[in-house]
C-alpha cells in the first residue's frame, strides 16, 4: 500500500510538473504572437531611437559587454517608463524587448 501511495505522489508530480511545460509553452506562444505584430516593432523602433539620442556612442569601446547590456536595459526601462503610451509588456516580452535592443546597439 505503501509503493502505490509513493507512485501515486510521484505521478500527481509528474502531471504537476507537465501543465507547468505546458502554461510556460503557451507563454512564450503568446510572447512570439505579440513580437511580430507592428505596435510591438514601432514601440521597439521608438524605443531604440531615444536610447541613440541618450548614450554617449564613444563610450561604448571603454566599458565591457556585460555593464553596457545593465546600462542599455536601465536606460529602456526609464525610456518605458518616461513613456506614458508604451505597449503594456509581460515579463517574458519585457526581457525579449531588452535582450532584442542590447543585441541591436552592441551588433
Amino acid at each position: 500500500m505503501e509503493e502505490v501511495r509513493r507512485i501515486m505522489a510521484e505521478i500527481n508530480s509528474l502531471n504537476g510538473n507537465m501543465l507547468d511545460l505546458v502554461g510556460k509553452k503557451q507563454s512564450l506562444a503568446n510572447v512570439n504572437r505579440f513580437l511580430i505584430t507592428k505596435e510591438y516593432h514601432e514601440m521597439k523602433a521608438k524605443i531604440h531611437n531615444r536610447l541613440l539620442d541618450l548614450v554617449d556612442l564613444s563610450i561604448l569601446d571603454s566599458l565591457d559587454e556585460a555593464t553596457l547590456r545593465q546600462e542599455i536595459k536601465k536606460l529602456v526601462e526609464r525610456i518605458m517608463g518616461d513613456d506614458g503610451n508604451s505597449v503594456p509588456l509581460n515579463y517574458l516580452e519585457r526581457e525579449k524587448l531588452y535582450s532584442e535592443i542590447q543585441d541591436e546597439v552592441l551588433g
